[in-house]
């Protein structure tokens, strides 16, 4: 059984909504604030039908892109919590560290900031079974005069590995036309076979 699935019978797709709905309303709840989380209803159903796929068989991760404000932070966190959860029902579970991580990509950045050799992106990418870079987009190129990204050198791993590989979720702000200008077509092309993409919009920003 490579590293990334579980046996069919942990967890159904109305169990993964459950444990999800259950993760998000904690998350909204300590924002403290009223937020009428209807139209995104669709949008919550593709991510949790894209986890119990990501989770039963190899399969690509999500993406969630919109406007700033729309709700794919709150989302992404509830949906590695869920799968955190359910991974931690298999039997068979034996690996170090996190199930499942978010870590922004940013932190992506502070993560391989000392040195950026393909075996520790190796290393770090299978320490994990899912992994979700949030707000892609926003992190400084390792190599400004190159104009290289951690998040390059992780497409391409990942692509690569292909089932030894963890899932990779992400969430960003931008259009395919702003991240193919500041990742380059071949790693745009590469997005497309590692994630489904999901639009979250709302009418307005729910951090208001």
């Amino acid at each position: 059984m490579q590293p990334h699935e579980l046996r069919s019978q942990i967890g159904s797709i109305d169990d993964l909504k459950r444990i999800f709905a259950s993760y998000l309303s904690s998350l909204v709840a300590a924002t403290g604030k009223d937020v009428d989380w209807g139209p995104l209803a669709s949008a919550y159903s593709a991510v949790c039908a894209t986890l119990h796929g990501s989770l039963h068989k190899k399969a690509k991760g999500f993406c969630l892109y919109g406007p700033v404000g729309s709700g794919k932070t709150t989302a992404t966190r509830a949906a590695m919590a869920t799968v955190a959860e359910i991974i931690k029902r298999d039997p068979l579970v034996s690996i170090q560290g996190p199930p499942a991580i978010n870590i922004s990509a940013r932190a992506l950045n502070a993560q391989f900031s000392q040195s950026s050799t393909e075996e520790e992106y190796i290393e770090w990418l299978q320490r994990h079974r899912h992994i979700c870079i949030d707000d892609l987009g926003r992190e400084e190129p390792f190599d400004k005069f190159a104009k290289l990204y951690h998040f390059t050198r992780i497409a391409q791993i990942a692509d690569y590995l292909g089932p030894a590989a963890p899932v990779i979720h992400c969430s960003t702000n931008m259009n395919r036309a702003q991240t193919m200008e500041m990742y380059g077509e071949h790693v745009l092309d590469r997005m497309s076979t590692l994630f489904t993409p999901i639009a979250f919009s709302t009418q307005k920003s729910l951090r208001q």
